[in-house]
């Protein structure tokens, strides 16, 4: 790695570090003193919290208490988790309160002047976003009218209030009531309590949580009568921490839910040290060392070896330069600090006593021979000449030819049919060569230590060879960074992540260029043919030009107005190659505001706008299969941009996700928004000439089919912009509603005709793909089946009872996207899993949800009759909607020039009919 003058490692980032450990061990060390010079601790919780306010009380209280507000781990620690590693005794029963918003109060002071202190602090301020009301103005605040007028000021007023939790000293501990019930009506608050009159309440009375928050129960027993605790009449309580979903009681243990270990974490480190700061006492000599094909086994020995005279450290690099120090101020020794810079990449600690000859002369002579591992690099060109392997039995061939050899068996005999390169100098070992070297009794790896630096108390010197070995491994390392990143974004994106993202756009796009609709415009043959093709697709492509010059960044961009984006190019380099990133948003999930984070896959943005463009390209191809046969070119070119940008794309994350809505992967957005649409265009255009209805290729349609249901993987698949068990959901559920609806579309046609039909399949399994859409990844695979089912009986019924309406929906977009996607986003409010609330899993919440699934539904199919409406008709002043009866008469011909079907071998045009295939050679 590059040095400067100074020899001091450059680094690109001009990040201020983290204080990180620390701070942390500080805090463990104020706390611990604490505890020795206080008689009295407390747990207290808090309620708007203003950072001022506490630092005044700190300010006033000095002289007798002090105040902790730190991370819940680092104060368990301090205190201790349990009676065996507790500062004082019974002072572990105080960490199990540390949930949340909560603090750390030791004092002197006695008891009653405490809690009269605690009970009567109230600091008045005004209330800021997403503070809840307490009286009526509105349901929260906004940060814009928080002191727009005086009295909007007096309105927005709160408290910032602390509260006991519990309290120890030596040989007593209680706890304290925090809330009370108001009139009958539970409040809930960061320390709210509730009444326990006869056992636990149900989970139904706990406040909404989010999906991925950890539950923790416990309850008490018994009111605590045991020596230690307060012999106060106790009144059972129940405090619960909302913000993490926690239910604790002072004289039980919590039962977590999760059953894996705790890492050590700070301890361990902790402990590293303190012990390299014993080392640094004890050893005259310290070194700095690093290695080469680390072999842990041989290390171990070399400890073993040494452990009479020297110590050997390999730990985190941040971690021994606390323990070393990183400056003249916080060094442990004199020059000691000059180590630290040394610390980078594979390297570790060396303490002794031994003289310097003899260090030197260990490092020099000490090597190891191992076999090499995958990935390391080839020290030889190893290859295998053509002829018989006499090292290996017979029952070796069928493993050597997994191995990549070309090998047979010749009487009994392995025996290599060509000559065969194991591996070639200076590459990386494969997985397969690493085995076959192993095989051969091949050594390439030599495990060994260089010295880099040693430090002692008069002196400080660097070795030539450890330095160059340390920059080369440096080196390597950057290497390998630079690769990942090259094959991603600036930040760090993932390999695995854009690769997935690119395999989901790809199964999307692949259905493009059929027409978007996929297997249905062969269910009905559409004169003129070439123009349907061409709507189709033209609508597709053409919003992917402006897609990208202003929408996506509509939908997904910084806020304009409410429900606006602002508009905005996505073509330039530093958008595109930046991570990409959804913004943060705030909806209506748990009875009130709450922000979502901003989404932040592991990929470059211009795979974001490439997936968003598939979504938006469905959507109007969708549209383009209601008005197929008679709208006109040019009427259809001025249409798209205008309803993409008025209606599309603020449908989305602008407005169904800001109110809570549930969409898994676009069954409103996309299907009912395009069903709608496209009905509304076909009202307007006006039906097709009698004579143009025909039958279709049901064969082609199947392979359309095919197509169709594959692309839906990419679908549905990539929503969660991850490949994470959603994903792994998602796929699985529309497979599994598709075959369901399937086969329920099937029995029906078999009920009533007396035999199935493949167009009736067909159908089935579109409704079966639109109905899970917007529950892929919310619903299990048992609710999957049953919308798989109700996706075949209310399409059905509606393609049916439709048939007498004058609208001339081309390719029933209606029945089988609106119906089907309104019916997918009723049932996602019903079957959804218990994180999200679906009415299954509780009636009160789920039946909220539902009836959001349902208002959503209504302004959507109403958004889109207006806005298709209005812009149909300001395209009609301009330009007609519909073809003229000579244009549609003439076909193909009179619109583009040629004919559908081209013998071009002969020169001969073919020109399909409702009945039969007429050809000419005209």
């Amino acid at each position: 790695m590059p040095k400067s003058k100074r020899n001091r490692p450059v680094t690109l980032s001009k990040t201020k570090k983290k204080p990180g450990l620390e701070r942390k061990g500080k805090v463990v060390t104020d706390i611990k003193d604490a505890v020795e010079h206080y008689a009295n601790a407390y747990v207290f919780t808090y309620d708007n919290m203003r950072n001022q306010k506490l630092k005044d009380l700190r300010e006033q209280l000095k002289s007798s208490s002090r105040i902790f507000l730190a991370g819940k781990k680092v104060m368990q620690i301090a205190l201790g988790r349990s009676p065996a590693d507790e500062a004082k005794t019974g002072l572990h029963k105080l960490s199990k309160f540390l949930q949340g918003d909560t603090g750390l109060f030791f004092t002197n002071l006695p008891r009653d002047d405490v809690e009269r202190l605690f009970r009567e602090f109230e600091e008045h301020d005004f209330a800021r976003t997403g503070s809840i009301a307490t009286e009526t103005c509105s349901s929260t605040f906004s940060s814009s009218a928080l002191r727009s007028s005086p009295s909007a000021g007096t309105a927005a007023r709160t408290r910032a209030k602390l509260l006991l939790n519990c309290y120890f000293h030596t040989g007593c501990s209680a706890a304290f009531v925090t809330n009370k019930c108001d009139g009958g009506t539970l409040i809930f608050s960061p320390a709210g309590c509730r009444p326990l009159a006869a056992g636990p309440p149900p989970l139904s009375s706990l406040p909404a949580r989010r999906r991925d928050a950890r539950l923790e129960l416990s309850f008490p027993l018994s009111a605590p009568s045991r020596a230690g605790w307060s012999s106060t009449p106790w009144r059972s309580v129940l405090p619960v921490i909302s913000t993490k979903a926690l239910i604790c009681a002072p004289d039980s243990s919590a039962v977590t839910l999760s059953k894996t270990k705790k890492k050590p974490g700070l301890e361990r480190k902790g402990k590293v040290v303190t012990d390299i700061k014993d080392a640094v006492e004890h050893y005259a000599n310290a070194y700095v060392f690093t290695y080469d094909n680390m072999r842990n086994q041989k290390l171990k020995d070399l400890r073993e070896q040494l452990k009479s005279s020297s110590r050997i450290f390999l730990a985190g690099k941040k971690v021994m330069q606390i323990a070393l120090g990183r400056s003249p101020a916080d060094e442990a020794k004199t020059g000691l600090h000059k180590l630290s810079k040394f610390l980078q990449g594979d390297t570790g600690l060396f303490f002794t006593n031994l003289p310097r000859d003899d260090v030197e002369r260990l490092f020099r002579e000490f090597e190891e021979h191992d076999f090499a591992r995958t990935g390391s690099i080839a020290t030889e060109t190893v290859e295998l000449k053509e002829g018989p392997l006499e090292q290996f039995t017979h029952e070796m061939e069928p493993f050597l030819r997994k191995q990549g050899l070309p090998v047979r068996l010749n009487k009994g005999a392995v025996e290599l049919v060509a000559d065969h390169i194991v591996c070639e100098e200076g590459k990386p070992i494969s997985p397969e060569a690493a085995q076959t070297l192993r095989l051969l009794g091949m050594q390439m790896a030599t495990f060994r230590l260089y010295l880099v630096c040693r430090w002692s108390s008069d002196d400080f010197e660097t070795y030539k060879e450890g330095l160059a070995q340390l920059r080369a491994g440096w080196h390597i390392y950057a290497a390998n960074m630079l690769h990942l990143l090259s094959n991603g974004v600036g930040g760090g994106a993932g390999v695995a992540e854009q690769g997935r993202q690119c395999l989901a756009d790809a199964l999307r796009h692949a259905r493009r260029p059929s027409g978007l609709p996929g297997p249905r415009p062969l269910l009905r043959r559409c004169r003129p043919p070439q123009l349907g093709a061409h709507l189709r697709i033209h609508g597709a492509l053409r919003h992917g030009r402006h897609h990208a010059l202003w929408a996506h960044n509509m939908a997904f961009g910084r806020r304009l107005l409410p429900f606006v984006g602002r508009p905005a190019p996505a073509l330039a380099q530093d958008y595109m190659l930046t991570q990409a990133l959804l913004p943060s948003t705030l909806h209506l999930r748990s009875y009130g505001e709450v922000e979502t984070a901003a989404v932040a896959p592991l990929y470059p943005s211009a795979s974001m706008v490439f997936f968003q463009w598939a979504f938006a390209g469905v959507t109007v191809g969708l549209v383009a299969g209601a008005v197929l046969g008679r709208m006109s070119v040019k009427a259809w070119m001025a249409f798209v941009p205008l309803w993409t940008t008025l209606s599309y794309t603020h449908l989305g994350r602008r407005l169904l996700f800001h109110w809570g809505v549930m969409d898994y992967s676009g069954g409103y957005v996309v299907h009912l928004a395009a069903g709608v649409s496209g009905y509304t265009a076909a009202y307007w255009v006006g039906p097709r000439r009698k004579e143009e209805a025909g039958g279709g290729n049901l064969v082609v349609m199947v392979a359309g089919a095919g197509i169709l249901w594959m692309g839906w993987t990419g679908f549905n698949g990539g929503d969660p912009f991850s490949a994470n068990t959603d994903s792994s959901v998602a796929v699985l559920n529309t497979h599994i509603c598709a075959l369901t609806s399937i086969l329920a579309w099937i029995c029906c046609d078999v009920a009533v005709r007396g035999r199935p039909s493949v167009v009736g399949a067909v159908q089935g399994m579109i409704t079966g793909l639109v109905c899970i859409t917007p529950a892929a990844g919310l619903v299990q695979g048992w609710a999957a089946l049953l919308m798989g089912v109700a996706s075949e009986t209310l399409p059905c019924y509606t393609m049916n009872a439709a048939m007498s309406l004058k609208v001339d929906d081309t390719l029933g977009i209606l029945h089988t996207h609106a119906v089907s996607g309104v019916l997918g986003g009723v049932l996602t409010g019903v079957f959804a899993t218990c994180s999200f609330r679906g009415l299954i899993y509780g009636v009160r919440a789920g039946g909220v949800q539902v009836l959001k699934q349902v208002a959503a539904a209504l302004f959507v199919a109403a958004w889109n009759v207006v806005a298709t409406s209005i812009i149909l008709v300001v395209v009609r002043a301009f330009v007609p909607l519909r073809m003229t009866e000579e244009e549609l008469l003439a076909g193909d011909i009179a619109i583009h020039g040629e004919q559908a079907y081209t013998n071009f071998s002969s020169g001969t045009n073919c020109s399909l009919s409702h009945e039969t295939i007429e050809v000419g050679n005209s």
